[in-house]
Parts: structure tokens; C-alpha cells; sequence
């Protein structure tokens, strides 16, 4: 069975050079100007995160076969649909043309135009079939709020119908809350996964639109902490009646990908949603670049009980 890596970014250059020309929008210039400052225009700003042949011999030595690329938070959703289009266009292929020289090495969690709903349900269809792309790669607040929304239920139809496989990488919003110590990234990111975990399981929408393969990062961000007040809860009968069963076992209906090293999370998440729920993944190149061994043999370590 292929080793494959569900969490890892990449940036091509194409996609930075559209962000560039943002960087004086009025509605978008300053998230423009974050992405840029944090990437640079040409991706020097942080290392790998453009590079594409440097990584074979880490995926090599690591004894990963597959690694699967999203565009993770940097997610600029303009409102002009041509401006946006251009920004998920220019993601897609230029990481489709970067990694053409690999074959079967990567492959593409690709981007949606998003919140144009009726071009992302044509581009969902369109791309699901293509040489390369595994799925789609959105982030737990698309356009500002919740996937789990009424009016993202057309493209949910249209995901379920394709059977396609979902990853929802967490993006905090900026709030006051976060602003000191880094806390924003350092805790926020797990709190966004836990949140829209829940969000899934409880909202209905594993019922409704069950083709969708959900993917949540982090082995859960901070569930473990949350489940049994949850579960109380729907005992209690506190929570929505689209809560069909307890949340602890609608989240065993996700998939979780295995982006830490630490063993007691690992465990904890092995325990709560089962082994065979836990996908492999490093964030790479925002994780340990390297030894990206060390989360293959965490993740075995974690499942081999």
C-alpha cells in the first residue's frame, strides 16, 4: 500500500505573482501584502515552500510515496469572480506544471473558486477527473464563515455526488484573542479544527451529503479535550436534532491526517476516532523539514497497537 502524505503546502510561482499584483487592491491589498511578506513574491521568503525536486529526497528517505499539495490558509476570496478564478487557476496548474517532471510522486488537493458558488460546483466537476488532482482543499472558514452553511449545500450535493475527498486546513480569524504570543497559529489552528470537526458531525451534513470524504488536520487540533462534554450534551439533549448520534461517534465518520509528533495526541486520537481514521501528514515545509521520518514513524508507533 502507497505511503501517502495528506498535508503538505506549496506555492508556485505562478500563484505569487497574481497575489502581487493584489498588493494595492482596496478590499484585499493587506492580506495580499501578508501573504507576500510571509512568502515572498518568488517564495524565498520561506524556504521549500516553492520547491518541488528538493523534496523527493526527503519523501525518499522518509519512505513516502505519494505527497499531496493544498495552498493551505493563504486564501485570497475576492469578490470579483475573473480576479478569483485567475487566483485558483493559477495555483492549480502551476502546481500541476511544477510537479509534471515527478509523475506519480505528487499529487493536488486543488483550490476552488470560492465564494462564486456556481463556478466552484463547474470546477469541482472538471477537475475531479483530471491526471493528478486527489480532491479539494478548502479552509474551515471559506469566504468568512462555515462550510457546513445552508448555502454551500449545492456544492456539498455536488462533492458527495463525485465522491471527492475534502481537506480543510484551519484558518483562525484574526481577533484580539490571538494577538499575543503567536497564539493565533500556536493554538487557534487546533481550536479551527476542533471547531469545524464538530460543525460536521453535528450539522447533518455527514447524513445528507455522505460521498464526501472529510479530511481534518492535526489528528484533531483539540478534540480530545472536548468529546465527553459533547457527548453529555447530546445526552442531555442540549444539541440540534441534526445531531442524529452522539458526536463521539460521528467523528469516527472523518478522516484525520497525523501532522504532529506527539505521541500522547497521536494516542489519544487513535483512540477516540479508531486507527484506521488517522491519514499520514507533516504540514511540510511549516513542520520538521528535516526528517519527515519522524511523523511516518510516529504515526506507526501510534497505530500499531
Amino acid at each position: 500500500m502507497a505511503v501517502i502524505d495528506h498535508h503538505a503546502h506549496f506555492v508556485p510561482s505562478s500563484f505569487s505573482r497574481v497575489v502581487e499584483r493584489l498588493a494595492d487592491d482596496q478590499d484585499w491589498g493587506g492580506t495580499a501584502r501578508a501573504f507576500l511578506d510571509r512568502f515572498g513574491a518568488d517564495g524565498s521568503a520561506q524556504p521549500l515552500i516553492g520547491e518541488i525536486a528538493s523534496r523527493v529526497d526527503s519523501l525518499d528517505a522518509a519512505g513516502i510515496d505519494v505527497q499531496i499539495l493544498s495552498l493551505g490558509a493563504s486564501t485570497i476570496w475576492h469578490r470579483d469572480e475573473s480576479i478569483r478564478r485567475h487566483l485558483t487557476e493559477s495555483f492549480n496548474e502551476g502546481t500541476l506544471e511544477a510537479t509534471s517532471e515527478h509523475p506519480g510522486r505528487f499529487a493536488l488537493f486543488a483550490s476552488l473558486s470560492i465564494p462564486h458558488l456556481e463556478l466552484a460546483i463547474r470546477e469541482s466537476t472538471e477537475l475531479i477527473g483530471r491526471p493528478g488532482v486527489a480532491g479539494f482543499g478548502i479552509t474551515a472558514h471559506p469566504d468568512g464563515g462555515w462550510i457546513d452553511e445552508p448555502h454551500w449545500r449545492p456544492l456539498l450535493e455536488t462533492w458527495s455526488s463525485l465522491g471527492a475527498t475534502v481537506f480543510i486546513h484551519p484558518d483562525p480569524p484574526a481577533s484580539p484573542l490571538w494577538d499575543d504570543y503567536w497564539l493565533r497559529w500556536g493554538f487557534g489552528a487546533v481550536v479551527d479544527d476542533a471547531l469545524v470537526a464538530i460543525r460536521l458531525g453535528t450539522s447533518g451534513v455527514l447524513d445528507e451529503f455522505p460521498g464526501i470524504r472529510w479530511i481534518i488536520p492535526h489528528a484533531g487540533g483539540s478534540l480530545a479535550s472536548s468529546v465527553e462534554r459533547l457527548d453529555k450534551m447530546w445526552e442531555a439533549g442540549r444539541l440540534p436534532a441534526t445531531a442524529s448520534e452522539k458526536p463521539s461517534h460521528a467523528l469516527r465518520r472523518l478522516s484525520f491526517d497525523s501532522a504532529t509528533t506527539d505521541a500522547t495526541m497521536l494516542s489519544n486520537a487513535v483512540t477516540l476516532f479508531g486507527a484506521e481514521r488517522l491519514l499520514l501528514g507533516t504540514d511540510f515545509p511549516l513542520g520538521d523539514t528535516t526528517d519527515l521520518g519522524r511523523y511516518t514513524a510516529a504515526l506507526r508507533h501510534a497505530t500499531s497497537g
